[in-house]
């Protein structure tokens, strides 16, 4: 987390975009991935450059963060199903208006309505590859950590 105290929309947004699933469906809904890695890149290099620390602790999620993998997981569990995507998270972090990770997503056009329709009309292969990489899965009403924490 480039030896920040907390992981932020943006670096959830900058993660997303290396997830496979995600990055397709944002260069179906037309996203330029490398200018908007290069603005995300760019926020967390110099907007955010004040939540550096010193130490080794781990970067932790502001409310925000938490607020939209919360959302996230309350919709998956809504629509009856047991696996988090990187769309789902992405539909979530919409809600957080004041969001500079939202305001970069507006500059390339998209709106919190692309990823609601991928996920209601996603594509069999989308559906083959959520099956072997979710984002966050949950298994008898428990909920795990996000893959790769």
């Amino acid at each position: 987390m480039r030896g920040h105290e907390y992981a932020t929309l943006e670096h959830l947004l900058r993660a997303l975009i290396d997830d496979a699933d995600t990055s397709a469906m944002m260069k179906a809904c037309k996203v330029d991935l490398g200018t908007l890695k290069a603005d995300l890149v760019s926020t967390i290099d110099n907007e955010l450059r004040t939540l550096t620390i010193d130490d080794e602790r781990d970067a932790a999620p502001p409310p925000a963060f938490q607020r939209a993998v919360k959302r996230a997981v309350a919709h998956v569990e809504g629509m009856g199903r047991d696996t988090v995507t990187g769309a789902d998270i992405l539909m979530a972090i919409f809600d957080e208006k004041e969001s500079h990770a939202v305001w970069l997503l507006a500059e390339q056009a998209m709106t919190q309505l692309e990823p609601a329709n991928f996920i209601a009309h996603d594509s069999p292969q989308v559906s083959q590859r959520r099956n072997t990489q979710p984002v966050v899965k949950r298994r008898a009403g428990k909920r795990s950590k996000p893959a790769g924490q």
